[in-house]
Formats: structure tokens, sequence, C-alpha cells
């Protein structure tokens, strides 16, 4: 149904109103448009609100996105005012709300699936007067993903697994770069066969600080810190790095990545292509935080663990490639040997260098027979403090 309240030329300043309500299979769809489009100044407010829109029905019309199994209820709420100003100038306010519930979609080798995923924020654009004006836009946002999942279609492999996933006090500006107080992941799991419990990569939670992006290309973080990662590295006795070596040789031979590989003809000439820019003011690895190796390409086997009791680098970037990163590291093997440094990295300009400090303490010498068969070291421990230019 549809309704529609007065517009009078004769009473330009009175508020005019149309209202529809209607339905597109399951969805419902409702809209409200007031204002006084025939004032001197007309102003327009408009309320726009989608529910239950099941993404299935749709699928065949995203050919360009090329997804398959597209799945989840979509929901839109959307409210903007706009004003024409007598100088030629049109100003608008948007307000928006997207969310989705239960989505999922796949594309060649990995399907995705999410809980919940809330879009949200507001944005301002003005746009000048004359047929050359471009906007003005800026705006701030909010994003969480809830319950994230990306498997392997084909194998028993979960790729990534996400608790939560929330992008805060996202901002365009009119510059159009992007600024985001924090990006933080929740419970983030990377590789894992089905039947077993611990994955390749497990974080318990990681957050990004200050976060500016812009289109130099360039990106600028103050802080990433890490809280409890454990890395888990299991060569097997053919070299290859269990579940990580299968699964990129799997996505390398998948037919987007194919497909993309660029011709001859549109090969980019590199010398007109501009770098990524980046700095990063600090990595900082919490303590409990793990990697666990173990290699049957040697015999004997090796097997062993490096606790993370420090592990801090500031000042990481090429956009002043002069200026060295500077690194504090403490790691612990298996509560027996301990490795300690301190020093400057420069890894970005013409000239790479290195100023650290080593101290490496009670290092068992029967793990180097492993790697070392000529000479089989029965027993032993080695102690070194080093500095290394």
């Amino acid at each position: 149904d549809a309704d529609f309240d007065q517009l009078r030329s004769s009473a330009p300043t009175e508020t005019s109103v149309l209202t529809a309500n209607m339905a597109i299979d399951d969805a419902e769809i409702e809209i409200r448009i007031e204002g006084t489009p025939l004032a001197a100044e007309p102003e327009v407010a408009a309320e726009l609100n989608l529910s239950g829109l099941t993404l299935d029905r749709y699928a065949p019309h995203l050919g360009e996105f090329d997804l398959e199994d597209l799945g989840g209820i979509l929901a839109i709420q959307v409210s903007t005012q706009v004003r024409a100003r007598t100088d030629g100038h049109f100003d608008a306010d948007t307000d928006f709300r997207i969310e989705l519930e239960d989505p999922a979609g796949a594309r060649d080798l990995a399907a995705i699936h999410a809980d919940r995923v809330n879009w949200s924020g507001n944005f301002r654009a003005t746009v000048a007067a004359g047929p050359d004006a471009s906007p003005s836009v800026t705006g701030t946002s909010n994003l969480q993903v809830a319950g994230l999942d990306i498997r392997h279609r084909v194998k028993s492999v979960r790729l990534l697994a996400l608790d939560d996933f929330a992008v805060e006090g996202a901002v365009l500006d009119e510059s159009g770069d992007m600024r985001f107080d924090s990006l933080v992941l929740t419970a983030l799991e990377l590789l894992r066969y089905d039947e077993e419990v611990e994955p390749t990569l497990q974080i318990a939670r990681m957050m990004l600080e200050n976060v500016v992006v812009t289109a130099m290309p360039a990106v600028d973080i103050d802080k990433v810190a890490v809280d409890s990662a454990i890395v888990r590295v299991q060569r097997q006795a053919d070299g290859s790095i269990r579940l990580v070596t299968e699964v990129v040789e799997d996505f390398r031979r998948s037919p987007s990545v194919a497909m993309s590989e660029p011709a001859e003809a549109d090969v980019v000439d590199t010398e007109d292509a501009r770098p990524l820019l980046f700095r990063v003011g600090e990595i900082d690895l919490g303590e409990g935080s793990r990697v666990l190796v173990s290699d049957a390409s040697v015999e004997p086997a090796f097997s062993s663990s490096f606790d993370f009791r420090t592990f801090r680098l500031t000042g990481i970037g090429n956009v002043d490639p002069a200026s060295p990163a500077h690194l504090v590291l403490d790691i612990e093997q298996e509560d027996a040997a301990r490795i300690a440094g301190e020093g400057d990295l420069a890894l970005f300009g013409d000239e790479r260098n290195a100023d650290l400090t080593v101290t490496l303490k009670n290092f068992d010498l029967t793990q180097v027979s492993s790697y070392v068969p000529a000479y089989h070291i029965q027993r032993g421990r080695l102690s070194v403090d080093s500095r290394a230019k």
C-alpha cells in the first residue's frame, strides 16, 4: 500500500509526505519520504527499512561476483536528509545500518560462513554547484563480524576461524583517507584438519590501533598488540610443511588464480608502479606466545618449543628507509636454553644493515646432531655473548 499527502506550489513550505509498504518474496520494505521539495531551499528526509531478504533467491543475479551457495538474510535501515541551498550546493546526511544473519557463499576452493555481520555508520556529502564539481564525502562507521568460518570445499580443512572481528571508529575524511581507531580480532585460528584440535596458528586476541589507509598507497599503524599467539610448524619426511604446503598448492592451481595471472601484454611497468608505503609504530607479542617446531625430515627427528617472554619491534617501515627499527626479544626454549637480543635493524633502505647484541644461554648441543649427521654430539651445552653488525 502507498499514501501521499499534499504537494502544492501555492504552499511551498508545507511538508509533503509519501509512505509505501511492499513485499518482495519474503522481504518487507517500508519507505517514508517527507519534506518541502518546492521551497526556496528544498529539504527532503527519506527512510528505508528492508527486512527478511533471503540472499539465495538472488544468487543468479550476482554473476559478476562469481559466488556459489549464496545464503543469508539481509536487513537494511537507511535514513537520509538532503538539502538544496540557494547557492547551488547540495548537502546530504545519511545514517545506515546493514545486518546479515547467517551469511554464506563459496568461490573456487573456499566456502565462507558467518553467524552475523553488522555494519553501521553515518556519511555526509556536499556537492558544489557546476557540472565539473566533485562531491566532498566524510563519514564514520563500525563493522562487526561474528563467528566467521572459511573452509576448504574439497578437503576436511578449516582454513580460518574467528570468533569476532570488529572495526571501531572508522572515519572517511575529505581527502579520501580512511582511519580506524582499532581493528580487533578475537580467537583467530588458521589451518586445521577437522579431526584435529590444534590449528597451525592460533591467536587469542590481536589489536591494531590507530590505522590510516591512504590512496598513495600507504598504511600507517600505531601499534599491533598480539596476545597468546601459538604457531605450530610441522615439517614432514618429504620436506613439506604439514597442511601449509598442500593448501598453498591447492589454491595456486585454483581457476581464479590461473585466470588472474597476467598475460605478457598486461604486465605493468614496475618503474611506473608506486610502491606501498607503510609504517608500524610498534609490534608487541605478549607473553604466552609460543612456536612449536617438529621436523621429521631429519634423523633423528627434531622437536622443540620456543616461548616468547618478550618480542617488541618498534619503528618498522619504509616511509623513512634510513631510520632503523628497534628489536627487543627474550625467548626461552623448553625451560632450558634462552636467547635474548636487542638492537637496530635497517631493512628497507638501499643498504640493509643491523647492529644487534645477542646472548645465548644453555643451548643443548645434541639438537644439532639432527642437522649435521656427520657429527653425532652426545652431550654439551653452549652459551654465547655476541654483538653483530
